[in-house]
């Protein structure tokens, strides 16, 4: 999920949290950095902290403005009340409609005269044509839309018993539960393709976890493989790629980023 921070590396404090270089009054301002980019809290003249992702800008040109998640929230930017959830702009009115942004883009709540919450993604236009389509994750639902009951959970249509299976939707793309003959939910990203081949394979949160694939126990907790004692050693995943725990007779854990490499060549690091 990131790279070095590198501590102290040019005389400064540039400590890594979540993303990328934090550092911590390179040039005079206190920019820390929490998930995303930099902050740069102060840098300049104004308080732009950075929750998770890019600059939030705080009162930067006279407004508040706070990030949560994603962009540019720009609270009373122009005249408005438009709070950033977790996505992009809200607009709370302003073009004189309740438009709130929870996780992704517009919500437009009753700009049309309809009544189109937004959850987690795009537009979720509930009963725009008659029916009733609510958005939780990720695009349109459209719930009963052809006669079926295919609700989103987080990603994309689930298009639940669509083929005579059951594919609920968790989190990224269709789970097809059963599809062909084994069980396959869907986590947070792609296909897990429970027992699809021979193994149990289930996904958390990225791609495949693949459990127990090649005789190994492998599972995925936020990033990709962590593949847990695949070869002789003991390799879980925590956020971001391989942490290779005891990979080389040494106990390199992974916390948020790249490899930490905690006492890899017998020192602390």
């Amino acid at each position: 999920m990131g790279y070095w921070s590198g501590e102290r590396v040019s005389g400064g404090n540039s400590r890594q949290w979540l993303g990328y270089w934090s550092g911590e009054r390179v040039s005079g301002g206190n920019s820390r950095l929490w998930l995303g980019c930099w902050s740069g809290e102060r840098v300049s003249g104004g308080n732009s902290r950075l929750w998770l992702g890019y600059w939030s800008g705080e009162r930067v040109s006279g407004g508040n403005s706070r990030l949560w998640l994603g962009y540019w929230s720009g609270e009373r930017m122009s005249g408005g009340n438009s709070r950033l959830w977790l996505g992009y702009w809200s607009g709370e009115r302003m073009s004189g409609g309740n438009s709130r942004l929870w996780l992704g883009y517009w919500s437009g709540e009753r700009m049309s005269g309809g009544d189109s919450r937004l959850w987690l993604g795009y537009w979720s236009g509930e009963r725009t044509s008659g029916g009733d389509s609510r958005l939780w994750l990720g695009y349109w639902s459209g719930e009963r839309v052809s006669g079926e009951n295919s609700r989103l959970w987080l990603g994309y249509w689930s298009g639940e018993r669509t083929s005579g299976g059951d594919s609920r939707l968790w989190l990224g793309y269709w789970s097809g539960e059963r599809t062909s003959v084994g069980s396959s939910r869907l986590w947070l990203g792609y296909w897990s393709g429970e027992r699809t081949s021979e193994g149990n394979s289930r996904l958390w949160l990225g791609c495949w976890s693949g459990e127990r694939v090649s005789g190994g126990n492998s599972r995925l907790w936020l990033g990709y493989w962590s593949g847990e004692r695949t070869s002789e050693g003991n390799s879980r995943l925590w956020l971001g790629y391989r942490s290779g725990e005891r990979m080389s007779g040494g106990d390199s854990r992974q916390w948020l980023g790249c490899w930490s490499g905690e006492r890899m060549s017998g020192g602390e690091g």
